[in-house]
């Protein structure tokens, strides 16, 4: 059987821990240390905030006309009539019944008299017989 060498050479120190404890008192000091600069710079930080506030409210300066204004947007429109007042009258029911005559009559839509509207049942039915659609082509009806 063949032996290895060792890695470490055979002179050397022995290899271990270290013997010496962690230094308490330097350890101690610098976190009192850290605790006294962050009170500090907390300290300093609020005597220029206040100084600053008061130096602002002391200027008193009038607005530049250029400065935007500060309104009050209008209050939203949503329903015209209260729902305690509007008992007799259904706003979903008028929409719905001045969509459906919209959608069941002839009429114009532009001043000019070049667009029409036709009734959907017509509209659907010029569709289907011009063949519009483009799942309903001619090649694909044949086969």
């Amino acid at each position: 059987m063949i032996e290895r060498e060792p890695s470490v050479p055979l002179d050397t120190p022995a290899v271990g821990h270290e013997t010496r404890e962690v230094n308490l008192r330097g350890v101690l000091l610098a976190g009192l240390g850290l605790i006294l600069v962050v009170a500090l710079v907390q300290i300093v930080a609020w005597r220029v905030m206040s100084a600053m506030s008061s130096a602002d409210a002391a200027a008193d300066r009038p607005r530049s006309a250029l400065a935007p204004t500060q309104s009050v947007p209008p209050n939203p429109q949503l329903q015209l009539t209260p729902v305690h007042l509007a008992k007799d009258q259904d706003d979903l029911r008028l929409l719905r019944e001045h969509e459906r005559q919209l959608l069941q009559s002839y009429g114009r839509l532009d001043p000019q008299q070049e667009f029409a509207r036709i009734p959907i049942d017509r509209a659907m039915k010029l569709v289907l017989e011009r063949n519009l659609l483009p799942s309903r082509s001619p090649a694909a009806t044949q086969k």
